[in-house]
């Protein structure tokens, strides 16, 4: 729907059109104006009804897209009875923390526990690009602004879940003296992740581990 501000907008705009209207016409075109004046108009009206449409069109599809969210969180929690999508994003938010904090140790036993082993293989690989330069990165949240569940996909008992974290972070990057080599811990940075989980349920004592990052 189109919003108290859109519609003063438009309303001072025709006014203005009105205004230039009435200083610059002939006298003896009268008939003309108010043909191009409702011309003007009708274009306005379509160019409103266009933006409400689109409006709603967005609002709708919102709803539908967490609809169905809600409806795979719903199919998922017959297949996970303990499934809660608010206390999954609260372990998540966990999660997100330890295998950060995890990398910055360097801490690769941790590391094995949270991760599947493909994304595994991305941190050794980092990790070791560090101590080959004998450098490190420090990282620390701040806080957490959005904690969101962007998708859920259920393929016969192994479940993915999206979720999205924006936090705000200090991230820098050290030699083996501890000095500041690039990034500032002053400096906030607002940073969003999109990670990806996966629980495999036909595996005995399974547990969620980062399978993919996105983006």
């Amino acid at each position: 729907m189109l919003t108290f501000m859109d519609f003063f907008i438009i309303i001072l705009f025709v006014t203005i059109l009105f205004s230039i209207y009435k200083v610059f016409k002939p006298e003896n075109a009268e008939i003309n104006s108010i043909i191009a004046t409702n011309t003007a108009n009708k274009k306005i009206i379509k160019s409103i009804i266009k933006q409400a449409n689109k409006k709603i069109s967005k609002n709708l599809l919102n709803t539908i897209v967490t609809e169905s969210i809600e409806t795979k969180a719903e199919k998922l929690s017959k297949i996970d009875k303990e499934f809660l999508p608010q206390s999954f994003m609260e372990n998540s938010k966990v999660l997100f923390s330890d295998i950060l904090k995890a990398f910055e140790k360097q801490d690769r036993e941790t590391l094995k526990q949270y991760v599947s082993p493909n994304v595994y293989k991305l941190f050794e690989s980092n990790i070791e690009e560090l101590e080959k330069k004998k450098q490190k990165i420090n990282t620390e949240i701040i806080r957490f602004k959005k904690i969101m569940i962007k998708d859920i996909n259920i393929n016969k008992k192994i479940a993915d879940i999206i979720v999205e974290f924006t936090t705000e972070q200090t991230i820098v990057l050290k030699d083996d003296n501890n000095k500041i080599i690039l990034g500032d811990d002053n400096q906030i940075e607002t940073i969003v992740d999109k990670w990806q989980f996966t629980r495999n349920y036909n595996v005995k004592n399974n547990k969620w581990l980062l399978s993919n990052t996105i983006g």
